[in-house]
């Protein structure tokens, strides 16, 4: 999980890197030396959100735990739509496949550890009608199909 999770971190970055450059050398070519207002916030949302290492990861991470997914996928539809794919794809296999299998895992553990119990109590019955067995066997031996009261107390 971890190393998808940091593979898509690598190419995302890298892509976010490149965008920005891209985009403060377009400014550059036509004259313009800041970006204009629009592109402000648009690079501010991907320096926010992608704008390093521990970010892209932290981005990642929230959102397979519960964050806005249109956010986080909503900056990157400047860089490219390969990276939409990317984080289409990334969703998928954390959310739909992986999480859902280690789920599936701990749900399997606990309903094996669940039916342990039963086990005892079906060993515990087995045991019982043995002795009940027992005190039958003894009753046809010494008796008429009567138990005796000091067969009785043992019942």
């Amino acid at each position: 999980m971890f190393i998808f999770m940091y593979v898509v971190g690598v190419v995302m970055i890298q892509g976010v890197a490149v965008h920005i450059e891209e985009s403060l050398v377009e400014g550059k070519r036509l004259g313009v030396f800041s970006p204009r207002a629009h592109e402000v916030d648009e690079l501010t949302d991907l320096e926010s959100l992608y704008g390093s290492f521990g970010k892209v990861i932290l981005t990642l991470f929230r959102s397979i735990s519960g964050g806005d997914w249109g956010e986080f996928s909503q900056v990157l539809a400047d860089v490219g739509g390969l990276y939409i794919l990317l984080w289409v794809v990334y969703i998928s296999f954390m959310v739909f496949g992986l999480l859902n299998i280690l789920t599936g895992i701990f749900v399997d553990i606990a309903m094996k550890k669940a039916e342990r119990p039963q086990h005892r109590q079906d060993r515990t019955r087995a045991e019982g009608a043995s002795v009940q067995a027992c005190h039958l066997q003894c009753v046809h031996q010494h008796g008429q199909g009567r138990l005796r009261p000091a067969h009785r107390a043992g019942i």
